[in-house]
């Protein structure tokens, strides 16, 4: 099948010597230069696309700068990884496939727009801990922060924290003493667990589980609480 011809006049400041300039920069015809840019903007999805023109509209660049400098950036940033850290992320976020597909357009901005805001709420928190550790003042936002993420003395302090606890002990005080030992006794062993993991890893913590619940199986809780491992 024969492809389809369209004859269309330039854009306004495009001369066909710029194309021409332009396609000998690239070592391509000035047909294959036009050729690309029009698979290069097929490909865009329209929300992209207009998310794009209206960012260089109010930065007054045109949209090819856009898309240049922040591809640059982008790059830039690994650069800067690899010279520091002596490697780069092997997982390219903006790259993640479902299903052997590619994320794009709406998709991958809302996966990508979530992992940063973890990665943005996790530098806040450290930040307003480090704060508040020093003793400084916060504001209202920055405790409204605080207390929603339930962090730091500000969420030990506040209202919502006293009424937590409140609504913990009443219920604490309708279970019954079997219950309350059950409770206790696994918070023990998880804190036993989280000690020994600290200090010697994961595969010995893991295995202190295993044991405690075949000790548990058979001997009883008491037995199971004095067992310690050995190192």
């Amino acid at each position: 099948m024969a492809r389809e011809v369209i004859s269309t006049r330039l854009p306004e400041g495009i001369t066909r010597q710029a194309l021409e300039e332009k396609a000998r920069e690239h070592h391509i015809t000035i047909r294959e230069l036009i050729q690309e840019g029009i698979r290069l903007i097929m490909g865009f999805n329209i929300p992209f696309y207009r998310m794009v023109h209206d960012f260089a509209l109010g930065l007054k660049v045109p949209e090819w700068m856009v898309l240049e400098n922040l591809t640059i950036s982008w790059f830039a940033h690994r650069e800067a990884q690899r010279e520091v850290w002596g490697y780069e992320d092997e997982l390219i976020e903006e790259f993640v496939a479902m299903d052997d597909k590619n994320l794009t357009g709406k998709e991958i901005l809302e996966y990508l727009r979530m992992a940063f805001i973890q990665e943005e709420e996790r530098e806040r928190l450290n930040l307003l801990l480090e704060e508040e550790e020093k003793g400084l003042p916060l504001n209202d936002d920055d405790k409204a922060f605080l207390i929603r993420k339930r962090q730091g003395r500000t969420w030990l302090e506040s209202e919502e924290y006293k009424r937590e606890k409140m609504a913990e002990q009443e219920a604490w005080e309708r279970l019954t003493p079997k219950q309350k030992a059950a409770i206790e006794y696994s918070l023990e062993i998880s804190r036993r667990g989280n000690r020994i993991m600290r200090e010697f890893g994961e595969e010995v913590a893991s295995e202190y589980f295993k044991k405690v619940k075949e000790i548990e199986k058979s001997e009883g809780r008491e037995a199971a609480l004095k067992y310690t491992p050995e190192q």
